[in-house]
């Protein structure tokens, strides 16, 4: 069930001061199956390159797209940053109030990206929640924008372990990249009568304070104004 709130209702608070540092980038030569490693092995990555080429299918403005990708702290730093200056030109650190290195915000990506990109969606190498929510027609139900808190019936069993045990939930639900931006993910391939069919909702509901889909405003790639579906929570 969807019960409409008001626009600020569902805004995040993280508590957490950032800040944007310049990274230099390393020129050593990248090949093309360095790419598409990177590419095929990296979650934040897929949906890096799905929010930048996916969302608006605008291939001649992707450089005013910004995508944001939480670092791991199991992982080397400087290893996740080479990694993603083979992805994107342009890639700046995040820090948090202790100067710790938690995420990256990162826009234009490269020829060869876009390029490994389009062969991995192409061949289905990429995470299948990818091709549900970044792909496929959208629903043109809302001409406004608006937000509605998700309420659970409770009525049927909720299937948390495979939430968690999934890559792309894990990521979405978890990674320091909440910290900077309004958690969550598209969902505009569903209507709003049809929220209870959206992958893990119920699972979702369980686990945050409070649900939502939130309806924003946006264009298509021939400028027409259509309103995305954002599923969100605090």
């Amino acid at each position: 069930m969807l019960k409409k709130v008001d626009l600020d209702e569902c805004m995040n608070e993280t508590g957490i001061d950032t800040e944007f540092v310049i990274t230099n980038k390393n020129n050593k030569k990248v090949s093309l199956k360095n790419v598409y490693e990177v590419i095929d092995n990296n979650i934040g990555v897929q949906i890096a390159m799905s929010e930048i080429l996916l969302i608006t299918n605008d291939a001649e403005n992707i450089s005013d797209m910004v995508a944001f990708i939480s670092l791991e702290e199991d992982k080397c730093i400087d290893s996740q940053l080479e990694e993603l200056w083979m992805i994107f030109k342009s890639v700046y650190v995040i820090v948090d109030e202790f100067k710790n290195k938690i995420a990256c915000q990162v826009s234009q990506p490269t020829p060869n990206a876009i390029r490994m990109f389009v062969q991995a969606y192409n061949e289905q190498r990429l995470n299948k929640w990818i091709y549900t929510f970044y792909s496929g027609a959208k629903a043109c139900d809302c001409n406004q924008i608006a937000l509605y808190e998700y309420i659970s019936d409770g009525s049927i069993h909720l299937n948390l372990q495979s939430l968690q045990e999934d890559p792309f939930f894990q990521y979405v639900l978890y990674s320091k990249r909440n910290c900077i931006i309004q958690p969550g993910f598209f969902v505009s391939q569903y209507e709003l009568s049809q929220v209870d069919e959206i992958p893990y909702i119920r699972e979702i509901c369980s686990i945050v304070n409070h649900l939502y889909i939130m309806i924003q405003r946006s264009k298509d790639i021939d400028g027409k104004e259509i309103y995305e579906k954002y599923l969100t929570w605090k």
